[in-house]
């Protein structure tokens, strides 16, 4: 099934102009070794998006990534984690 990507990144303004690190492959990273800046070590964020369905469906898809960790609630109940 080929998708359809209507999908936009959220993330925080503290990162968003930083470099991204090829983490998969770092032998390929030629870059000097990276200082960690100490006010982003340890960051967390909370994210919330609503959105509404237009029609009746028996089922849906959410497809969701996070850098290590995530919890994922709908209508506040919890669903995966």
């Amino acid at each position: 099934m080929d998708k359809i990507w209507q999908a936009k990144w959220i993330t925080d303004q503290k990162f968003a102009n930083l470099i991204p690190r090829n983490v998969f492959h770092k032998e390929l990273d030629t870059s000097h070794e990276v200082e960690h800046r100490d006010d982003l070590k340890n960051h967390h964020m909370l994210v919330r998006k609503k959105f509404h369905l237009t029609s009746e469906i028996d089922h849906a898809f959410l497809d969701i990534t996070a850098d290590d960790y995530y919890k994922v609630y709908l209508n506040g109940k919890f669903v995966v984690q």
